[in-house]
């Protein structure tokens, strides 16, 4: 039904994300829609820290070690600050005015919504990488992310 829906659209570009429990999407393709999968990877938390840390990739693993190694703080915050805003822009640095506008609109509301998080990475007092996380019931999902390219960890 909402294939058929979308049909008499008469738009160029039709672009929808959907939940990562709609894991049926052969109408679009019987359709001739182009899908794209974005992987969500979700993770249950109920398991040991000890436990997580050895299902995880041996690369992953590694660089958790070294950032340890190079004293990395981590913190979690609402509000993501200037320097958080410029590493987020750096690293979208590729995208279209437009485009750029309207994400700089998302991130300067980022303090006014309760369900929004941002994860701080600091060394020495200097801020490294941030991560933008929106909270809806019991699942987190990232949003936007940007580190420092310059020494980046």
């Amino acid at each position: 039904a909402f294939v058929a829906l979308i049909d008499e659209e008469k738009m160029m570009i039709k672009h929808f994300a959907f939940p990562v429990d709609c894991v049926d999407l052969q109408a679009f393709y019987w359709k001739k829609y182009k899908l794209t999968t974005r992987y969500t990877y979700r993770i249950v938390l109920s398991a040991s820290e000890e436990d997580l840390f050895q299902r995880m990739d041996s690369k992953m693993r590694n660089v958790i070690r070294k950032a340890e190694k190079d004293e990395l703080a981590f913190s979690m915050d609402s509000s993501l600050g200037e320097e958080g805003m410029a590493l987020i822009l750096e690293a979208n640095h590729e995208l279209a005015p437009n485009q750029r506008k309207d994400l700089v609109s998302r991130l300067e509301s980022i303090n006014a919504n309760e369900q929004l998080f941002v994860y701080k990475a600091h060394q020495n007092g200097a801020l490294k990488a941030v991560n933008v996380v929106c909270k809806s019931l019991d699942t987190h999902y990232y949003l936007f992310s940007g580190f420092q390219r310059v020494q980046a960890h």
